[in-house]
């Protein structure tokens, strides 16, 4: 459970609790997040592919590369937008449907490389071509390796590549807000679990001043603050400079 992203608290007044669990941060450098958003892209990438290839859209594997005069991974990701921006408008004069996922990878020459998921029907030849002339490097591919201009098969291939690609690590100079992950604004989104917890109005405490605001009023409203995860009194949580088990046993001294 991921420790770094603050609470999550809702109030339940006619029941006399305050419902309470961990936020997310998520952040790849979180560990515990870095595992769920591995866990949620794959499914991400797995239910795009299932619903465009029922529709007897075809699907391809790619690999970009970095240009040769790039030495670093930050270099790469300093020159990737304006060479994805010329390479995408091309790429989109080739189909109707326009759709893409993206992930970086963190070459071991050291370089970024780019692999996706994608809906153009452009073959390796003119990825080269049109990559150069962008921006990229030459080495690029459509296919896996060894499978040169492929079509994807079936969901459970992308499943095996989107997993492959993103339980690589990108390293520590990474620039910031460098994405993990890219999709087109069409690639079919995750469609979220419908549960009891997902009606509730949450509010956000991230700070201290925020926690001890929310104490006094569970106090004043004589409200048992719980973990929504476990039911039990929830009283024992240190968000950097306090903990909130200090703060309720010193006001009921």
């Amino acid at each position: 459970m991921c420790k770094r992203g603050g609470l999550l608290i809702t109030y339940q007044y006619v029941e006399h609790r305050a419902l309470i669990t961990d936020a997310d941060c998520d952040s790849w450098q979180c560990p515990e997040c870095q595992e769920r958003l591995k866990d949620y892209w794959l499914l991400h990438a797995q239910h795009g592919a299932s619903l465009f290839l029922g529709r007897g859209v075809k699907l391809f594997f790619a690999t970009i590369t970095s240009h040769e005069n790039t030495r670093t991974f930050s270099q790469g990701a300093s020159i990737f937008p304006d060479a994805w921006g010329k390479l995408h408008k091309r790429l989109n004069r080739t189909s109707d449907i326009c759709e893409y996922l993206l992930i970086p990878e963190h070459h071991k020459d050291g370089r970024l490389h780019m692999h996706a998921v994608w809906t153009f029907p452009v073959d390796t030849r003119w990825l080269k071509d049109n990559g150069r002339e962008c921006g990229f490097g030459f080495m690029n591919q459509i296919g896996r390796k060894h499978h040169r201009d492929e079509c994807v098969e079936s969901v459970a291939d992308v499943g095996r590549y989107v997993s492959k690609e993103l339980s690589k690590q990108l390293g520590d100079n990474v620039p910031k807000r460098f994405h993990r992950i890219r999709r087109s604004a069409h690639w079919e989104k995750l469609p979220l679990p419908d549960s009891e917890s997902s009606a509730y109005d949450w509010q956000y405490i991230g700070s201290n001043g925020k926690q001890e605001m929310v104490i006094e009023e569970c106090q004043r409203l004589h409200l048992q603050m719980v973990d929504i995860r476990t039911g039990e009194l929830f009283d024992a949580v240190d968000l950097g400079t306090i903990t909130l088990s200090d703060h309720v046993n010193a006001m009921t001294l």
